[in-house]
């Protein structure tokens, strides 16, 4: 871990060097955001690790109640090929003319 630890923060100080070098012009700022997410990751640590095993944990405790097997009304409604062409079909016609 230690040596993990050494070589990311290396890394982290050779972009913060090739950054100051090139001055912090707006390409070097541009790129800082995904340097600091990157930083982590390459020391083995994941942003927001201890929220997400909380909320999974914390789900695992909740109990759904059953789904009822028959449902009043039918989930999708099965359209015929006819009535399919009819609906693609079905267009506004212009407005008549008037003189």
């Amino acid at each position: 871990m230690r040596r993990k630890r050494l070589v990311g923060l290396a890394l982290l100080a050779l972009v913060v060097a090739w950054a100051a070098a090139r001055g912090f012009d707006a390409g070097v700022l541009f790129l800082a955001p995904a340097v600091l997410l990157a930083a982590p990751l390459m020391l083995g640590r994941y942003v927001g690790e201890a929220r997400l095993v909380a909320l999974l944990r914390r789900s695992s405790r909740i109990t759904r109640a059953p789904r009822r097997l028959g449902s009043a009304r039918p989930l999708a409604k099965t359209v015929g090929p006819r009535e399919l062409l009819a609906r693609s079909l079905a267009v506004r016609p212009p407005p008549l003319l008037t003189t």
